[in-house]
This record gives C-alpha cells, sequence and structure tokens, in this order.
C-alpha cells in the first residue's frame, strides 16, 4: 500500500512540475498571455490544488510572499498529494468493488 501511495505521489508532482513548466514557458511574453496559459493555472490551482483550495481561495499564489517558509510551501504540496492520492485510491477500489458486484 505505501509503495502505491508513493508511486501516486510521485506521478502527481511530475504532473505538477510539468504543468508549472508549462505555465512558466506560455506566460513569458511582452503581450497577453495565451489562453492555455490561463486553462494552465486553473488546472493547477483547483484540481491539482483541490483539498486546499476549500481551505485557502488563494492556494498555492499566497505561497510566493516572502513571509512563507519554503519548507511549508513543500509540505502542503505534499500533504495536498497525499489527500488526493488517498483520494484516488479510494474512488478506483470503490469502482472495483461495485464491478465485481455486478458479475
Amino acid at each position: 500500500m505505501l509503495k502505491r501511495i508513493l508511486k501516486y505521489i510521485s506521478l502527481l508532482l511530475g504532473f505538477e512540475f510539468a504543468l508549472f513548466i508549462a505555465l512558466i514557458i506560455t506566460s513569458m511574453t511582452d503581450e497577453r498571455p495565451p489562453e492555455i496559459a490561463a486553462y494552465i493555472g486553473w488546472t493547477l490551482k483547483y484540481i491539482f490544488g483541490f483539498p486546499l483550495v476549500l481551505v485557502n481561495n488563494n492556494y498555492p499564489y499566497f505561497l510566493d510572499r516572502g513571509d512563507t517558509p519554503i519548507v511549508f510551501i513543500f509540505f502542503l504540496t505534499i500533504l495536498n498529494d497525499f489527500i488526493l492520492t488517498l483520494g484516488i485510491i479510494g474512488i478506483k477500489t470503490l469502482f472495483r468493488k461495485n464491478l465485481s458486484t455486478e458479475k
């Protein structure tokens, strides 16, 4: 179970890192950023930041202030991915149980 949780957390962290790099690449322009940058930002904020967005609507954007310790930022990211991982595993388990009872 721990191996499975670590696999999902690392997968989510990889997706978040790739989307963050894509957000930087698409937003680095002198003109108005393209729509894809807005979609990537929305995905990072509301899908990958789901449980913590409910607590603080400015997540993850309040973390860029200088008064937030860097360790706290990493802890929140790992905590958020852990919560998402438990949700994904729970949903997959429910679907498997539901499919097995239909047979």
